[in-house]
């Protein structure tokens, strides 16, 4: 029995240490499991912060943009959205000194919803959140006065405003001059900033908020149309009738001397180009309408109607559209039948010359609300800066303009992107006139049936017994020699399109994701 008692010596060692083994690794596993949840705990951590400065940063850019706290103008917000869109990504910056996580946001647009994505990096982890917001074009000025001017308004000789004017800096009336409605001056002005003879009776309010239009956005123009089968001869037209049946590209340009020159579409869109086209002597040149199909014509040089010839556009339920290099009518017109619901589109690139009794969608045997109706149906846009000699058609401290002189008759929106102009000698313009010019004239006896002229950059003039009915936007206005503006309303159809430059865009908050 002490044998047995004697082999048994010495167990206790060795089970000491296997369970010291055991403890060991069960405590290393436990170490290890508690470094792993601490380090995920700190993954967590970090997340979570880097999720809140992207959070951060989507929230501080939407709020300057909602919340307008430095008060910018309208025309300011917008440009300074548009910029912050087109720059893209923004440079890494952090919301203040003490913040050890960066911010990059992205913004974009679609719609009228604009995204601010918002990119945080905080210890090597990255979060984004994106918040959208909303922009949205609301009343803003109905365009119920006749006059709307950021600078000066200045009445003298016997000039004549039939409704109400509004100024954001100073009024002026002389003798024999008169405004039959309010004159509005600035939200924070006193009766200072007026000033007229003491028998001139008067009402002076304040307006009850600061005005702000853009510039009207000047579309792209359509390219000029490639793979065209090409002729490379010159189409004479001086006698009898001759057509234009197929999409075609006349590379020696185009002459009706005498003559008919028939376009004819036959169920089908219809491209046509050609080096120049020249229309003079009897010749004339119709479209024959078919159905609901479209025309258009590019003219890599010069349109040139001459000798009271006509160009005849028949407009159904398909639009036209006319691209040309220099449009040059001296005694020429540009006649439109208006057969469905179709619009006439005109752009000219370099220069834009019209003279001489000339007229575009004109007729004397049209009444004043069939012209009405016609000018929304033709669109001019001219993008030139040179007259048809060369000069310089857009600086203010020359001579130079796009002018339309000598009665000529115009029914159409007309779109000027940079030149002065010069509307005189009995010309009239139905339709609107738009901008984006120094300078706009209206002198010797015309007769402007406008619903807009829209010139928020530009000086306007009107003098010399010029009348212009309708609603003018100006940064100055003068009137003097007897001339007179009389306001008349826009309907729904104009101030629908008017809508994103005359009304109020606000900008709300949108969703998160």
């Amino acid at each position: 029995m002490f044998g047995i008692l004697k082999s048994n010596k010495g167990m206790a060692l060795p089970l000491v240490l296997v369970v010291m083994v055991v403890l060991m690794v069960f405590s290393t596993a436990i170490l290890g499991m508690g470094a792993t949840d601490t380090l995920m705990s700190a993954h967590d951590s970090n997340k979570s912060q880097a999720y809140y400065y992207a959070h951060s940063g989507a929230e501080a850019v939407a709020s300057y943009i909602v919340e307008n706290p430095d008060g910018l103008s309208e025309s300011e917000r917008k440009a300074l959205v548009d910029r912050m869109i087109a720059a893209g990504a923004s440079n890494p910056f952090t919301l203040s000194s003490s913040d050890s996580g960066v911010i990059v946001v992205d913004m974009s647009r679609s719609g009228n919803t604009i995204s601010i994505r918002s990119t945080a990096t905080y210890q090597g982890i990255q979060e984004s959140v994106t918040l959208n917001i909303l922009e949205t074009v609301i009343g803003g000025e109905p365009f119920n006065k006749a006059i709307y001017s950021r600078g000066n308004i200045t009445i003298s000789e016997g000039g004549t405003v039939e409704g109400d004017v509004a100024s954001l800096s100073r009024i002026a009336l002389d003798g024999g001059s008169r405004v039959t409605g309010t004159i509005y001056i600035h939200p924070d002005a006193d009766e200072s900033s007026f000033s007229s003879l003491p028998w001139i009776s008067t009402t002076i309010e304040n307006l009850t908020e600061i005005f702000d239009y853009d510039t009207f956005p000047f579309p792209e123009f359509p390219p000029y149309p490639a793979g065209l089968p090409s002729d490379n001869t010159t189409l004479n037209v001086s006698s009898g009738t001759r057509r234009i049946e197929n999409d075609v590209y006349y590379r020696g340009g185009i002459n009706v001397t005498n003559g008919e020159l028939q376009i004819v579409r036959n169920n089908t869109d219809r491209v046509i180009r050609t080096r120049y086209l020249r229309v003079s002597g009897s010749g004339r040149i119709t479209d024959i309408r078919s159905g609901n199909r479209t025309l258009q014509i590019y003219i890599d040089e010069d349109l040139q109607i001459s000798s009271d010839n006509t160009l005849t556009f028949d407009l159904g339920n398909g639009d036209i559209i006319l691209r040309v290099r220099r449009l040059l009518l001296n005694q020429g017109h540009i006649q439109v039948n208006h057969n469905g619901t179709g619009k006439l589109y005109i752009f000219v690139d370099d220069v834009f010359h019209i003279d001489g009794s000339s007229s575009i969608n004109h007729s004397w045997s049209a009444s004043a609300a069939q012209l009405e109706d016609w000018a929304k149906k033709v669109l001019v846009y001219y993008a030139g800066t040179i007259d048809k000699d060369g000069n310089d058609i857009r600086n203010p401290g020359n001579s130079y303009y796009l002018k339309f002189p000598n009665a000529v008759k115009v029914v159409a929106t007309l779109h000027v992107k940079e030149a002065k102009i010069h509307i005189t000698n009995g010309t009239g313009v139905v339709g609107n006139i738009i901008s984006g010019g120094s300078k706009l004239q209206f002198d010797g006896g015309t007769n402007s049936d406008v619903k807009v002229v829209y010139a928020p950059n530009a000086e306007i003039e009107v003098r010399g017994g010029a009348l212009v009915t309708g609603i003018v936007v100006c940064d100055s206005f003068s009137m003097s020699g007897g001339a007179r503006v009389k306001y008349q309303p826009i309907g729904e159809e104009e101030m629908e399109y008017f809508k994103d430059v005359a009304g109020k865009t606000v900008y709300t908050y949108g969703h998160w994701e």
